[in-house]
């Protein structure tokens, strides 16, 4: 069974994806169908090159930086992971 994660991303670029079919995404980012489904249902996080290569696809929708983030309970603020200062 795949661990699933709460991430920010995922939330997010499933937003992005809408009602397309997990073909239409896997085509739309270039790549399977098994990283889409793995990607939008929070499997795994994205390397960096595929984080940045998500935001440039999504025009800024899905930030790189959303992997990093936990989305925590309806509202409430995202925050980093434990052990990853969010000070700039």
């Amino acid at each position: 069974m795949l661990r699933r994660h709460s991430l920010r991303g995922a939330r997010l670029l499933a937003e992005f994806l809408g009602d397309r079919t997990n073909t239409q995404s896997a085509t739309f980012l270039g790549c399977s169908t098994a990283h889409v489904r793995n990607l939008v249902g929070g499997a795994y996080r994205p390397g960096i090159d595929w984080a940045f290569r998500i935001e440039k696809l999504t025009d800024g929708a899905v930030p790189a930086g959303a992997w990093l983030e936990n989305d925590l309970e309806e509202g409430s603020a995202a925050q980093a992971p434990t052990g990853v200062s969010s000070a700039a």
